[in-house]
């Protein structure tokens, strides 16, 4: 595997430790159900399930800018052409 840029390796460490966050909020699902408890998790949940999506898209545009491939670009989403030009 080639040798990752420094600002991908921060991202990739940001996303395991958010990751293992995500692996503790689950092991909290499987407990017995306690009102808000629950809830509480979920929101957790969410919001670090939301991180780890930016941190992804953030690791492939780096590696979009290092590629330096020139004009449009997809996002890795799948939301179609972004870029210069994009309708």
């Amino acid at each position: 595997m080639a040798e990752e840029n420094e600002h991908i390796q921060k991202l990739i460490s940001a996303r395991d430790r958010e990751v293992e966050q995500r692996r503790k909020v689950v092991a909290a699902f499987a407990q017995k159900y306690e009102r808000g408890a629950m809830e509480n998790n979920r929101e957790i949940f969410i919001r670090i399930q939301n991180t780890i999506e930016t941190i992804e898209r953030a690791i492939w545009h780096e590696k979009f800018i290092e590629s330096k491939k020139p004009g449009p670009f997809v996002s890795p989403v799948g939301l179609g052409p972004a870029g210069p030009g994009a309708i």
